[in-house]
């Protein structure tokens, strides 16, 4: 038997992201680490071998660039005397390829246990790598054991020294997919085998076995490779936690790591290869019951895989302790190459620390829940599917998750309770991936009915959660509640909430929804989608603080910081007012215009210092009985569409066009008429100017689509304000779907009410058609309800509209044929009279334009129109 003893310090990592940790200091290095490394008291039978020298200390300063100390050594068993040192049963040793270990002559089983030998300094980790044959229906199983005092001086028999106490459960060492880079491809564990930091002595066992009449697995040699790393830290509790930098940014959260630099991985990887992930591979590490000290583990599973095996980095990209705590494992991130591992393909390894033959801690399904979901949103990887793996010249099909067993069979892990609980895992995992998240800055229960509509046009199930963030409490309120494919579900949240003036909200789904939020007063309505993406940029073209009118912008911050936010106001003379405000972290801030720009209208843009979402809040009239209230725009655009529009008497009809550039830019602006003619009006706007065209002198008393093409990216809105009390109003004329028709959205005869007759709408457009348009809220209980279609292309759009009605179940299809350069206009509530509640999908053959329009009867006045969501 041989050993070599050395001293192994890591590569000070230089990677960017280490800069994320701050005060990380390992603090002061002691040599020979717990105990130090003397001769092991008792029996001097077991002392170390007289080549086991340790060279001399390294200059301290360099240990401090270096990290914590680790002792390494190892014991070989290659020759005839190597072997025979040990106690065998029903085997041979023989001298082919300098000492070999076989099943005897006539035999179907054996077993070999080793003397016990000396580590000469307490480890806590050990692995092997060995050199075998294995003809087929033969089989060789090796296990290492481990004690903390002087095992007896002599043991006669091997049933004696099975029946030795003091020593650990044997630990099985299998390979599975696992070779050696630096010994020729040698088999190999592929991790460490953990023991209690004051083991001292081990003890290899092997046995064989055989189904073949004179056939024997051959086990020709093997190094035992045993390590202390236990300087440095031992658990994880106070140690920094940073989100994953790498993936593309996902709705679903970064979950936060122990980085690789703080747990003390040894040494610097090699730069990795890259590769694009398909999937995931999952993989367990088994450790001893009782095993708490994880960061000695990690430190030696890294040391291991790189110095002794000769691999590149560790092979498992993350590692999850049964406390839940997730650590940094391969260098690079999920897109860092594992070549060695499963075959080769594209995947991201991870890896759970605990028990094999036991069920995972909940804490630790739940890391790696979390885990995988983001991963699979990152890298776009659906959970439940599968992708294709090239294996022995021919494409067969691998589950995108999937245990490291099933990929490679001679694999021993994950163990079999948790692979039996893998569909659950995997199912949640799907479930915990947010593919919708929709903020909505504006909320007020104390002065408006507010509710939300939430439409999953989808083919599963969709949970959603509605957070309901109160401007005046610290407590955030979370409403769940399962929407079903193709079906929707509303809330009032007057009905589980009071009192609030500032109720911002976020809704969030594993599935692809639509939510739309009403607000409504005594004298007005107003219906907006959410917001799917925060910003930093915000535009608005319509803004007032003239007579009557007040402007209010909401300004959402979800960050953990506050933000800092410059709003300019762009005016139609082109002058401008700069403004800089502060929101608070995880709250909004309400900017009250007239305070700083009063008497004027304005476009506005707001770039704030980290991504927010932004809402405008308009009053108007007498008393404030008119309102509207929607989100703004984060991109500019060279073309808008408007579907609806009309300048016949109550409605007057602007179109708002900001230039927010510091040159002019060219625009033109197409009025669709319902008889199919057009009419075109060119302006240039001026730099940093708002231009405001009066709709109702260009095209008078008539019905419009409306486009604005510019020179230069602009964004355009479109105002309708109307007096429901003012009297020669022309009636509705409803174009049935069967008809030719083609007319555009007035309002019915609206019921006075005692206060002054002031409604209205404004919203920006459209930026380009597209083939799906999606509507969560409708109504034609006490509302009038109308879609409004523009199909401004060239060539006829055959198009089905969807309705799915009150009860979430019960559906309705038209059908209609569009001509080119035409306008549609379906009166719902003519179709399906008195229901609560209508989603509706738009499916076209081309392009088009889709908005909805809603007028509220009954003693309400008012109404609100607004584009659909687009689709795919």
């Amino acid at each position: 038997m041989h050993g070599v003893l050395s001293f192994l310090r890591p590569a000070r990592s230089c990677r960017a992201f280490c800069l994320l940790v701050i005060g990380v200091l390992l603090g002061g290095v002691s040599w020979g680490g717990p105990g130090g490394v003397p001769g092991v008291e008792g029996k001097e039978r077991f002392a170390a071998p007289a080549n086991h020298r340790p060279p001399a200390p390294p200059d301290p300063a360099y240990l401090q660039q270096q990290g914590p100390q680790v002792l390494m050594g190892q014991q070989e068993l290659t020759s005839v005397d190597d072997w025979e040192h040990g106690l065998s049963s029903g085997l041979l040793v023989s001298n082919n390829s300098g000492g070999e270990l076989r099943l005897a002559a006539g035999k179907t089983d054996g077993s070999y246990l080793s003397q016990p030998f000396s580590t000469t300094f307490t480890i806590n980790a050990a692995g092997s790598f060995w050199r075998a044959d294995f003809p087929a229906g033969t089989g060789l199983l090796l296990e290492l054991r481990g004690r903390s005092t002087p095992p007896a001086d002599h043991i006669a028999t091997y049933d004696e020294a099975e029946a030795e106490d003091g020593w650990g459960e044997w630990q099985v060492m299998i390979a599975g997919d696992a070779r050696s880079q630096a010994d020729d491809g040698a088999l190999a564990m592929p991790d460490v085998l953990a023991f209690p930091p004051d083991t001292r002595y081990l003890q290899l066992r092997v046995r064989f076995s055989s189904d073949v009449p004179r056939a024997s697995a051959i086990l020709n040699e093997l190094t035992l490779v045993y390590l202390n790393t236990e300087q440095g830290p031992s658990v994880p509790a106070g140690l920094p936690q940073t989100p994953i930098i790498f993936g593309t940014d996902t709705l679903t959260p970064r979950p936060e790591h122990i980085l690789r630099s703080v747990w003390s991985a040894r040494r610097l990887a090699a730069q990795p290869g890259r590769m694009v992930p398909r999937g995931i591979v999952l993989h367990q590490i088994d450790i001893p019951e009782g095993r708490e000290e994880i960061l000695p583990l990690l430190r030696a599973l890294a040391t291991y895989q790189v110095e002794v095996l000769g691999w590149d980095d560790m092979p498992y990209h993350y590692l999850i302790d049964e406390n839940g705590i997730l650590y940094e494992g391969r260098m690079g991130g999920p897109t860092s190459d594992v070549a060695r591992m499963s075959g080769g393909d594209s995947v991201i390894h991870i890896a759970l620390i605990g028990r094999r033959n036991e069920p995972p801690s909940d804490a630790a399904v739940a890391t790696l829940t979390a885990l995988g979901a983001w991963a699979c949103q990152a890298y776009d990887i659906e959970p439940l599917g599968t992708h294709p793996v090239l294996e022995d010249e021919a494409y067969v099909f691998r589950k995108n998750l999937a245990g490291h067993q099933e990929v490679v069979p001679e694999a021993p892990d994950p163990g079999p309770p948790l692979l039996e609980q893998l569909p659950d895992i995997l199912e949640q995992m799907d479930r915990s991936i947010i593919r919708t998240r929709l903020y909505f800055p504006e909320g007020n229960v104390r002065e408006y009915t507010q509710q939300f509509m939430v439409f999953n046009p989808g083919h599963e199930e969709a949970d959603v959660g509605l957070v309901l963030l109160p401007g005046d409490s610290g407590r955030p309120l979370l409403q769940s509640f399962t929407v079903p494919p193709g079906g929707h579900t509303h809330m009032v949240v007057n009905e589980v909430l009071t009192g609030t003036a500032s109720l911002s909200a976020i809704v969030q789904s594993n599935g692809t929804i639509i939510a739309e939020r009403s607000m409504e007063i005594p004298t007005d309505i107003s219906v907006k989608a959410g917001i799917s993406q925060l910003s930093r940029i915000w535009y608005f073209a319509d803004g007032s603080t003239a007579e009557g009118f007040d402007t209010y912008l909401i300004l959402l911050n979800p960050h953990d910081v506050f933000t800092e936010a410059s709003i300019t106001y762009m005016k139609d003379d082109g002058t401008q007012a700069i403004q800089q405000v502060y929101i608070p972290a995880r709250k909004r801030l309400v900017v009250t215009v007239k305070d700083a720009l009063d008497g004027v209208g304005f476009g506005a843009r707001i770039i704030a210092d980290r991504p927010i979402a932004a809402e405008r809040t308009m009053r108007f009239g007498p008393d404030h009985v008119g309102m509207h209230i929607g989100p703004g725009t984060t991109q500019l655009s060279r073309s808008w569409y408007f579907a609806e529009g009309t300048t016949d008497l109550p409605f007057r009809m602007q179109i708002q066009v900001l230039n927010p550039h510091e040159k002019s830019s060219r625009t033109t602006v197409t009025f669709m008429t319902p008889d199919g003619t057009s009419l075109k009006r060119r302006y240039v706007i001026p730099p940093t100017t708002r231009l405001t065209v009066d709709v109702n002198e260009v095209v008078p008393t008539l019905g419009v689509a409306t486009t604005v093409e510019s020179e230069w990216p602009l964004v355009a809105e479109r105002s309708l304000y109307f007096d429901p009390q003012e009297r020669g109003k022309p009636a509705v004329v409803a174009s049935r779907l069967i008809t030719a028709s083609i007319v555009l959205t007035t309002t019915d005869t609206l019921t006075p009410v005692d206060a002054p007759p002031l409604a209205g709408t404004v919203g920006p457009g459209a930026r380009q058609p597209a083939y799906v348009w999606y509507f969560a809220y409708g109504r034609t209980a006490h509302m009038h309800e109308y879609l409004l279609l523009s199909n401004p292309g060239r060539r006829q759009a055959r198009v089905t509209v969807n309705f799915v009605l009150s009860d979430g179940v019960t559906t309705h299809q038209q059908a209609l044929v569009m001509p080119p350069g035409s306008r549609y206009t379906l009166a719902v509530h003519d179709f399906f009279p008195d229901e609560t509640a209508i989603s509706t999908t738009v499916r076209s053959t081309q392009p088009i334009i889709a908005e909805r329009s809603l007028f509220a009867l009954d003693g309400r006045r008012g109404g609100t129109t607004t584009p659909g969501i687009p689709g795919e």
